[in-house]
């Protein structure tokens, strides 16, 4: 960055570029493309599980709780 007198921005945005670049020259495999599309499919529907199976606490009881794990110490 000093030897091009750029700044951390352009310096981003420049390898921002090139790794764009870099990324439309090597595409996945389909196979590959695949795997990881249901791996993303399985992972919002593993959330969306946990968030739907637990009874949501408000913001002050999960305060209370956390922060009474302190009160013994």
């Amino acid at each position: 960055m000093q030897e091009k007198q750029q700044s951390f921005f352009r310096l981003a945005c420049d390898l921002s570029v090139q790794h764009a670049g870099y990324f439309a020259r090597h595409t996945l495999l389909p196979e590959r493309l695949a795997y990881f599309e249901e791996s993303a499919r399985i992972s919002v529907q593993k959330q969306a599980e946990l968030e739907s199976a637990a009874p949501q606490k408000s913001f002050e009881e999960y305060l209370q709780h956390y922060y009474a794990q302190y009160d013994t110490v």
